[in-house]
């Protein structure tokens, strides 16, 4: 008696053995002159856009006028009627003939293979078909890529990604654009952005998923006007997409509330919400990327919680921290501090290596930053920072810093 599993295989093979079968079909699918004979069902899993198209199949209009030919007219009479199969007929010079038959075979079971070189051409014809698990796949494939770009080059990389004219790159840049903000030294976010036009500036501030703080946006915002010569009306369009109600304290008060962009009324409703709120409030339109982080240990951070000394003794904690620190190189920061400053989990010091008491010369709020340990640079705190533990030694300091990972 054949297992489950030998049951399965016969029905995979099967299946596979009726690819492009007319008399294993009951519809036909003609894409640029290509025809595929398929199984309903499968075109409704795979690609339900072209399974909807069954459900209302378009029959050519012949009039006496009709500028057919004789021979035109037997071929459509014959798919439509004769064959009695419903017919999907598509005609889109985009579609590229070996990246269709990919896709129509992989309804059939057979992988379509997905590259960087071929990826846009995938993604757009998968798109149109509605088979959203290849589209993704796609995606998915140039995020990875990008993911290996270091924040130092981003920029420079995505300004070459732009100048492709590739959709599917745009889209994938774009939206890690916006994650990556919180990374950016705000210097490099300047220079970039005062080189666009008054279009794609607008475009870059409509980005969703920014995990800067708002202050980042409005300076860069704020500094793009000053620096380029547009009328009050366009200036106000454009400080109008600055989220003034995420600003910090600070910034609206002393420089969205003098700026004459920022219209008076929204600006008067951002402080009294702040005021109402009466509590920290957060600055970000979107959550931070970063899964650790270093601040205060009297304060809290929203969507954070302290490191607890319990998880830090585990593998799993050790290596989860071990590869954001790596990847990141470094540890992103909630605050600012100009002086040395040790780092605690809970009342205990964090070291490396035989006990040696992990710390930070200085931190900039929104920043990566390496760590040292006593008698360790940061390159050989790097080094060896897999052997994060929490000491024995209590950490008597009246001003330290926590290490913080999501909620």
């Amino acid at each position: 008696m054949a297992t489950q599993s030998e049951t399965l295989n016969v029905l995979i093979n099967t299946i596979k053995g009726t690819f492009n079968n007319s008399s294993q079909s009951d519809a036909v699918v003609s894409i640029n002159d290509q025809k595929f004979y398929v199984m309903s069902p499968l075109l409704e899993f795979h690609a339900p856009l072209l399974f909807a198209e069954l459900k209302t199949p378009t029959l050519p209009v012949l009039s006496p006028d009709s500028t057919l030919s004789e021979q035109q007219l037997a071929t459509q009479l014959a798919s439509l009627f004769s064959l009695g199969k419903k017919v999907i007929t598509i005609t889109d010079p985009e579609l590229k003939k070996d990246v269709v038959l990919a896709l129509m075979e992989c309804m059939y079971d057979k992988p379509v293979e997905i590259t960087l070189t071929n990826a846009q051409d995938v993604y757009s014809a998968a798109t149109k078909l509605g088979m959203k698990l290849i589209s993704q796949k796609a995606e998915d494939i140039v995020q990875q890529s990008i993911k290996s770009v270091p924040a130092e080059t981003f920029l420079e990389a995505y300004t070459k990604a732009m100048e492709t004219k590739n959709p599917l790159m745009e889209k994938v840049w774009n939206s890690t654009l916006a994650s990556k903000m919180g990374y950016l030294p705000i210097e490099k976010i300047l220079e970039f952005t005062g080189k666009m036009s008054y279009e794609e500036i607008m475009a870059f501030v409509e980005l969703e998923g920014f995990t800067c703080c708002e202050d980042t946006i409005y300076e860069v915002i704020a500094g793009w006007i000053k620096s380029n010569s547009i009328t009050s009306d366009e200036a106000l369009a454009l400080m109008s997409k600055v989220k003034l109600d995420l600003l910090s304290s600070s910034v609206l008060i002393t420089k969205a509330g003098n700026n004459q962009n920022v219209r008076f009324r929204d600006y008067q409703q951002a402080l009294e919400k702040i005021v109402r709120a009466n509590t920290q409030h957060s600055n970000r339109r979107a959550g931070l990327p970063y899964e650790f982080a270093l601040g205060f240990s009297n304060k809290t951070y929203t969507g954070y919680r302290k490191v607890t000394v319990v998880e830090m003794k585990t593998s799993d904690w050790i290596h989860r921290f071990v590869e954001y620190y790596t990847q990141e190189k470094g540890i992103y920061c909630f605050d600012n501090h100009s002086e040395r400053i040790n780092i605690c989990c809970e009342a205990m010091h964090l070291a490396i290596l035989n006990n040696r008491w992990l710390f930070t010369r200085s931190m900039k709020q929104d920043q990566i930053i390496r760590l040292s340990a006593t008698n360790h640079d940061q390159d050989s705190c790097a080094e060896n920072i897999s052997s994060i533990h929490v000491s024995s030694d209590v950490c008597n300091d009246s001003n330290k810093l926590q290490l913080f990972m999501k909620a």
